[in-house]
């Protein structure tokens, strides 16, 4: 056989054995990506005392864009100088 044809399917072998490697690599990655998102969704949970449900229900809202936000309750010191004026 030519030696430039057994050179280039060294050559193919070779470079689809690295592709399979980094694409088995980009796959890790890509999981301990999401496990790290999961795991700070679960941290912002938590910092605002939510159970999973309600966290799910948040996010579900946030992304379908009908999350509303109640109206803070103005501070009591500004409460009570409204009703003495």
């Amino acid at each position: 056989m030519n030696p430039k044809i057994d050179k280039l399917a060294r050559d193919i072998e070779k470079t689809e054995k690295k592709i399979a490697d980094l694409q088995k690599k980009l796959e890790l990655f890509k999981e301990e990506k999401t496990r790290l998102e999961n795991e700070d969704y679960g941290d912002i949970g938590r910092d605002f005392h939510l159970t999973p449900k309600e966290l799910a229900e948040f996010l579900k809202e946030h992304r379908a864009g009908t999350l509303t936000v109640p109206e803070a309750a103005p501070p009591a010191g500004e409460q009570e100088a409204g009703h003495e004026e």
